[in-house]
């Protein structure tokens, strides 16, 4: 099995995705595992939503419009259709974090942290998942979330191995 890591700079747009595209055809895409990290400079930018949330935890950041536009841009520049189901699953991330942010209770920021900036990665390996369907790359897209168990340590947790392997295996 091989294991290929694409940076934010490898995702930053468009383009950039479908030269992920293109190493994938030239490579194989047979006993691979593709991480995709958040594109460009989205980790960034979803710290200046954390800081802003923090700053008034009563009000949707003006931040956060900024980073749907930037992946909207990317995904109309990869599909054709406005219809594409990458479009609604876009909408339903932003819901999610919506919803943390007025369900939310503490303002610990290595908490808050912790539950936002997971969403660069949650959205760019969508968009990078569904830009393969439709180019007929046969694979299953994997929520981390639902393998990997850690303790609560926010910012600096540890990896249980044991649960991390079961739920692997089980998912296997």
């Amino acid at each position: 099995m091989e294991i290929f890591k694409f940076g934010g700079a490898s995702v930053k747009d468009a383009a950039s995705v479908k030269n992920v595209l293109k190493v994938l055809r030239q490579t194989g895409d047979q006993n691979k595992v593709i991480v995709i990290s958040a594109m460009g400079k989205m980790t960034n930018a979803f710290e200046v939503v954390i800081k802003d949330y923090l700053s008034n935890p009563k009000a949707i950041p003006e931040s956060l419009p900024e980073i749907r536009s930037y992946h909207l841009e990317i995904i109309n520049g990869l599909f054709q259709s406005k219809q594409a189901s990458v479009y609604k699953k876009l909408e339903v991330f932003f819901e999610e974090i919506q919803n943390f942010m007025v369900h939310n209770k503490s303002t610990k920021y290595d908490f808050v942290y912790d539950q936002l900036v997971c969403f660069g990665e949650l959205i760019s390996s969508t968009i990078v998942s569904e830009f393969f369907t439709q180019e007929g790359i046969k694979h299953t897209w994997i929520d981390a979330r639902t393998l990997i168990k850690t303790d609560n340590i926010y910012r600096d947790a540890s990896v249980n191995w044991v649960e991390t392997q079961n739920r692997i295996s089980k998912k296997a």
